[in-house]
C-alpha cells in the first residue's frame, strides 16, 4: 500500500506549506529531508519510498537498491505526493545558492498516477518560490525533457544542437556537473557510462518523434535501454521560482 510511517506523518504535519490538489491527492514538503532521513533511515520508514521508485520506472528492487533511494531522498527540498497516508510520488531538489541552480535531484510516481500531468504539477511546486535563475538534472527519459522544457524559456542540450548561451552558463553547468560527479561532454551533454544498468525496464517514449529519435541516437538506446544520460541546463521560467 506504500503507506507513509508514523514519523513522516509526523513531520508532514509540522510543516507550514499549503497542501494543493494534484488529481485527488495533495503535495506536503517535508522539513529538512537531509537530517530527517539521516535520523529515520529504518527500513519502515525507508519502504514506501523504494516501492514508489521501483514501481515507478518498472525495475525490480534489485535493480534500484535501497542506498541509491536513499541518496535521492537525502536533499535540500522533498515534496511528496499522497492521498493522506498513501505515497503516491516525490520530488527532491539540491539547492546550489552560489550558482543559483535548483537541480532536479530525482523525480518519480507510482504508476497510478503516471500519464495524469502529475509530474509537471509536482515539480513546479518543487520549484516554487525558489529564487534560482537555472534548472540542471540528468536523465534517460524524453518525457522527463519535455516537461523540463515547459519550465524554461531555453534548454542545453536540445534536439536542434544549440550552443550553451554564454560564458556564465557554461560555467554553472560544468560546475553542477562536477559536484554531481559526471563526467559530461559540454558540447553534446552526454554522460556515458553512468548508470551499470539502465534505470528503466525500457525507457518510456515522448509524444515528440524528434526528441524520441535525438535521444535514441545520443543515448546508444538499444531494445529500449541504455546506459548513457543527458545532463541539461536551461533557464527558469519566471513562474516557475525563476529568478528576476
Amino acid at each position: 500500500m506504500n503507506l507513509l510511517n508514523e514519523a513522516v506523518r509526523r513531520a508532514l504535519a509540522r510543516t507550514n506549506h499549503g497542501n494543493t490538489g494534484v488529481n485527488g491527492a495533495v503535495y506536503s514538503l517535508l522539513p529538512e529531508p537531509d537530517a530527517f532521513f539521516a535520523q529515520n533511515n529504518d527500513e519502515q520508514t525507508l519502504a514506501p519510498f523504494h516501492s514508489v521508485a521501483t514501481g515507478g520506472f518498472g525495475v525490480s528492487g534489485a535493480q534500484e537498491s535501497v542506498e541509491g533511494t536513499m541518496g535521492v531522498l537525502r536533499s535540500d527540498r522533498l515534496l511528496l505526493l499522497h492521498c493522506e497516508a498513501k505515497l503516491l510520488g516525490f520530488a527532491s531538489l539540491l539547492v546550489l545558492e552560489s550558482l543559483s541552480t535548483a537541480h532536479l535531484h530525482g523525480i518519480v510516481l507510482s504508476q497510478e498516477m503516471q500519464g495524469k500531468g502529475s509530474a509537471e504539477k509536482l515539480v513546479r511546486a518543487a520549484l516554487s518560490d525558489l529564487p534560482c535563475r537555472y534548472l540542471t538534472f540528468s536523465t534517460q527519459s524524453p518525457r522527463m525533457f519535455c516537461l523540463a522544457r515547459k519550465l524554461t524559456d531555453w534548454m542545453f542540450p536540445d534536439p536542434g544542437h544549440l550552443p550553451l548561451q554564454s560564458e556564465e552558463v557554461v560555467q554553472v553547468y560544468a560546475a553542477v556537473a562536477e559536484r554531481r560527479g559526471c563526467e559530461v561532454n559540454l558540447q553534446t551533454g552526454i554522460i556515458r557510462d553512468k548508470y551499470e544498468a539502465c534505470l528503466y525496464r525500457a525507457i518510456p517514449r515522448s509524444r515528440d518523434d524528434m526528441v524520441n529519435d535525438w535521444f535514441d541516437d545520443s543515448l546508444e538506446i538499444a531494445d529500449g535501454t541504455s546506459r548513457h544520460a543527458l545532463f541539461f541546463i536551461g533557464a527558469l521560467k519566471k513562474q516557475n521560482g525563476g529568478a528576476e
